[in-house]
């Protein structure tokens, strides 16, 4: 593949976009179609007279806007010295190319902000950005079968072995390796899917979900389908566009080296276990596009520490944070109208537990949580007055919180007080008096 010259730049913005929202999608971040360099690149068509000695200023930016190298003063004419390193993506499957700016980094002539260009390990096919399956196939494993399902339109295969790319004609395509090692399967096209609704997912045999390592999703991908990546043991990494509208269920369920995942805005549901039995997984944001949360998505997700709900959410299905043994606090935004059983049940560590004013739902279960005074204080303050209505119940723990909510005193402003207070009850007693059925388990 050529590489970009900056004296060829202005001929070149369409690659330089693509490079730019390669890099976004890579790192999670949303980026608008109609967006080029251009719009990053902070171009500086005069000297201004803060420049020393009226010298030309030349920058090193990365693509988040974050200098990478100490500002350099040309004069007219002159030549910049370029910075022996360069950024590094948080890719394997993008590479650094060379600095481009809108102007010529030798005979400088104004002031530049000059940023990387990066470009794919490996061939660009139909100016697409393609899926690329990091894997490594051992002895055992030297004969997978792809599934890429019914819906496509001039897809192809790249085994990375160096033989030619396949036409997928079925639901399936098969290949085999020469010999054990690490290879980069690429699959490009005018639209597809990966993966299939077995159990065995995106390999048809399920001994070979194993060999899976990383997974960088194309932008033609339209959705994950349910078990596409179900079981895959050692997938620690995985890049989903902003083309993608849907988590099926099961998805990457029991990905047990699965350490991070973002969710673009584009997603807008995630099927029940999505992600359930991730072990690694330590923290998550759900996007504002996502209205409801499925029974078990993120059910032993032991490593969890952090989970963000946006306002979005209406409803928040059972056991969806069931043994996230890690998740320390949350807040429950006051868009959400239903909480479904044990949601937050044997949530070890959650002593932070955030409800929003006149929280009136009918049931929720807050067993075997490790709950601070401060937080009991809060929960206590912000149900609803249901008096002269239907009770709610509120389940916590007989021995984690009752001996707390029998012996911690609270005024009628629901502020606490000492014991033997005038007129200040327990915290057991003043949820009783908002009309709510507290249980024990």
């Amino acid at each position: 593949m050529a590489k970009i010259s900056a004296v060829d730049f202005a001929n070149n913005v369409e690659r330089n976009r693509r490079s730019l929202r390669q890099h976004c999608l890579a790192n999670g971040k949303d980026v608008l179609e109609s967006e080029t360099l251009d719009n990053v690149v902070a171009i500086n068509n005069t000297i201004s007279t803060s420049t020393p000695n009226g010298k030309f200023k030349v920058e090193f930016k990365d693509l988040d806007g974050n200098y990478f190298a100490p500002t350099q003063y040309v004069d007219a004419g002159g030549s910049v010295v370029l910075p022996t390193g360069h950024p590094e993506l948080d890719s394997e499957f993008l590479e650094f190319v060379e600095w481009t700016a809108n102007g010529n980094l030798t005979n400088v002539q104004d002031n530049l902000v000059c940023l990387p260009v990066y470009q794919t390990k490996v061939n660009e096919v139909a100016n697409q950005r393609p899926t690329i399956l990091k894997c490594y196939f051992d002895e055992n494993t030297l004969s997978p079968t792809l599934q890429i399902g019914s819906t496509r339109v001039n897809t192809y295969v790249n085994w990375g072995d160096g033989s030619s790319a396949e036409q997928v004609t079925a639901n399936t395509i098969s290949h085999t390796y020469a010999s054990a090692g690490l290879y980069n399967i690429t699959i490009y096209g005018d639209n597809y899917n990966i993966g299939g609704n077995s159990t065995a997912g995106i390999f048809t045999n399920s001994s070979y979900k194993y060999a899976l390592l990383k997974a960088y999703l194309g932008e033609k991908v339209k959705s994950i389908a349910s078990n596409t990546f179900y079981s895959c043991n050692s997938l620690t990494s995985v890049t989903i566009p902003s083309s993608v509208t849907s988590i099926g269920s099961n998805a990457f369920q029991n990905c047990y080296s699965l350490t991070s995942i973002t969710i673009p805005s584009s997603v807008t549901s995630i099927g029940s276990t999505a992600l359930r039995g991730c072990y690694s997984l330590t923290s998550v944001t759900i996007p504002s596009s996502v209205t409801s949360i499925s029974p078990d998505t993120f059910n032993s997700c032991y490593s969890l520490t952090s989970i963000t709900i946006p306002s979005s959410v209406t409803r928040i299905d059972g056991s969806i944070l069931w043994n996230c043994y890690s998740l320390t606090s949350i807040t429950i935004p006051s868009s959400v109208t239903r909480i479904g059983g044990n949601v937050f049940e044997s949530c070890y560590s959650l002593t932070d537990f955030v409800l929003y004013e006149d929280f009136n739902i009918s049931g929720i279960n807050l067993y075997n949580c490790a709950l601070s005074d401060e937080s009991l204080i809060d929960i206590a303050n912000k149900l609803k007055d249901n008096t002269g209505n239907t009770a709610s119940t509120i389940t916590f723990s007989t021995y984690k919180h009752r001996t707390r909510m029998n012996t911690i005193y609270l005024d009628v402003n629901g502020a606490r007080v000492p014991y033997g207070t005038a007129g200040a009850v327990s915290i057991l007693k003043f949820i009783q008096n908002k009309n709510w059925t507290v249980s024990f388990s």
